[in-house]
């Protein structure tokens, strides 16, 4: 019985012993493989051109509304560099009319003329921002199973620069805006403004070269959009200004070069 016990526990090591190489060759087979095989690849190391329209929202005094364009070049199919620029018009806010109808044509005790004010209050001209955009989502979705679309959804970051102008002529213009100025009545509020600037947005691919693009855009900078005495001091000047948040919503039509998306392993 003993030896017939050792020999079936020799015979049971020997087997091990065999069987030990033969597992240990053994692979999963997905092992090193994408997670993901001949994926399109709908921004990796294309150029991307968006031309845009958009206006600018919850602004004291004046909205702009504004046409522009986006550049851009995807250094993968996660992150790009960049930048866009943009101009338009001013529309003048509810609060702005509610405003001046308060004010008489002449300077008063009530306040200053009307047309010194709304010529004091300024408005965005133009914008433009330096940026790097990252794309941490995307995929596909279907319209009652019959229309299939890619999309992403992107976020960005980096220097935003804003050009303020207000209608004030040359002899109302205050000469010297520094923190020592005195007797200014108005302004000190126009010129290029530079701040942080962040984004967010989605592309909505029609084919594997043209998107669809709707994002919002945050500037932050100091600004005085109404352009008078706002620390009570009797003078108009730099220590007036206090930060602003410039927002943005644009609608764009994006093209993307080379025109055909290249395809993962």
């Amino acid at each position: 019985m003993t030896r017939r016990t050792g020999f079936v526990v020799l015979l049971a090591t020997l087997l091990t012993l065999v069987a030990a190489p033969a597992r240990a060759e053994r692979r999963n087979p997905l092992e090193g493989q994408p997670s993901i095989r001949h994926r399109l690849e709908l921004r990796n190391l294309r150029f991307e051109a968006t031309p845009f329209i958009g206006f600018t929202i919850l602004q004291d005094f004046n909205n702009t509304f504004y046409g522009g364009i986006k550049l851009e070049y995807h250094l993968s199919d996660w992150f790009a560099i960049g930048g866009l620029v943009g101009g338009g018009a001013a529309v003048g806010t509810g609060l702005k009319t509610t405003l001046l109808d308060t004010l008489k044509d002449s300077p008063s005790m009530g306040g200053p003329a009307r047309a010194d004010a709304e010529n004091a209050m300024n408005h965005i001209a133009w914008w433009a921002a330096a940026q790097g955009e990252f794309t941490p989502f995307g995929g596909k979705f279907a319209m009652f199973s019959k229309a299939f679309f890619n999309y992403d959804f992107y976020v960005g970051g980096g220097a935003g620069f804003v050009g303020l102008s207000n209608g004030l002529d040359a002899s109302h213009t205050p000469s010297n805006c520094g923190s020592n100025a005195m007797s200014n009545e108005f302004g000190c509020n126009t010129g290029v403004k530079i701040g942080p600037t962040v984004m967010a947005g989605i592309h909505m691919f029609f084919n594997d070269w043209m998107a669809f693009d709707l994002s919002y855009r945050t500037i932050i900078i100091k600004d005085n959009p109404a352009g008078r005495d706002a620390n009570g001091d009797r003078t108009v000047n730099d220590d007036d200004l206090g930060w602003s948040y410039k927002q943005f919503v644009s609608l764009g039509l994006a093209f993307y070069l080379p025109a055909k998306a290249p395809i993962s392993r």
